[in-house]
């Protein structure tokens, strides 16, 4: 077929219709999005100049079937995105944090938790220990009290700790210092040490929090003895805690203390 000159159809460029005028601004957004997709935290505003600049080359360059610059081009475009990326900084843990993700990872599992109980056999027995230890300390903070002896437990798998459980502090609170022992289920008091007896507990107070916390609260208690209290915390399967005060000889007093 002869054209007259003039009349031959342009094949070597695309109609307007199909490529449509994208703005720099558009095109930097949607790269922008794109970017957040694949979870990159998206570079200051040099970078994404950069980026925008070198993605607008490879598309032209892929457009005119130029392979090897195109590679090159989208190769820059990920230095550059990577070179941009914040160090990542792991996080330590609190042993309060520590305890709320391990608790809420048990309490998550109501079914395996009973099922737990009814094992026998040393492991599983320090495991009950450590969910009542921990759900003690997490009960406590909501109250507003400190823990002052260092040696938490924060997992089911820790090995556990002879003499106090746990000494507490709250300036505000009612008893100010709570002495505790926690126990998980139907779990008791050994009886044949004197566990939680006030000769017991001063016993093992200097190695729970140092000899200066110790005589503090040894003195605390002498002038006021309402000010410290010696419970033995009870948590039920369902993360329940009920505090129970002990007299002198460690036995429970029938009450409960409401803090």
């Amino acid at each position: 077929m002869n054209f007259r000159n003039g009349d031959a159809p342009d094949i070597g460029k695309p109609k307007p219709s199909d490529n449509p005028a994208i703005s720099t601004s558009e095109v930097m957004e949607k790269g922008k999005k794109g970017l957040e997709m694949l979870g990159f935290v998206v570079p200051k505003v040099k970078p994404v100049a950069d980026i925008t600049s070198k993605g607008l080359g490879m598309a032209k360059d892929i457009k005119e079937g130029r392979k090897i610059e195109a590679v090159e081009k989208g190769s820059g475009i990920i230095d550059t995105v990577m070179s941009n990326q914040p160090e990542k900084k792991n996080k330590t843990l609190t042993d309060a944090e520590k305890q709320d993700k391990e608790i809420k990872k048990i309490t998550g599992h109501p079914r395996h938790l009973n099922r737990m109980l009814h094992f026998r056999g040393k492991l599983e027995n320090l495991k009950k220990g450590n969910i009542g230890e921990m759900r003690t300390d997490q009960y406590l903070r909501e109250k507003g009290y400190k823990r002052l002896n260092m040696d938490s437990v924060t997992s089911m798998k820790d090995t556990g700790h002879h003499g106090i459980d746990g000494v507490y502090y709250n300036s505000n609170g009612e008893p100010k210092f709570l002495i505790t022992d926690a126990k998980f289920g139907s779990a008791k008091l050994d009886k044949k040490t004197g566990q939680m007896s006030w000769d017991w507990i001063n016993k093992h107070l200097d190695a729970a929090v140092g000899k200066e916390k110790a005589d503090e609260i040894r003195k605390a208690r002498k002038e006021n003895l309402d000010s410290v209290c010696c419970c033995v915390s009870h948590v039920d399967k369902k993360g329940n805690v009920t505090l129970k005060p002990v007299d002198n000889s460690g036995k429970e007093t029938g009450k409960t203390i409401e803090l």
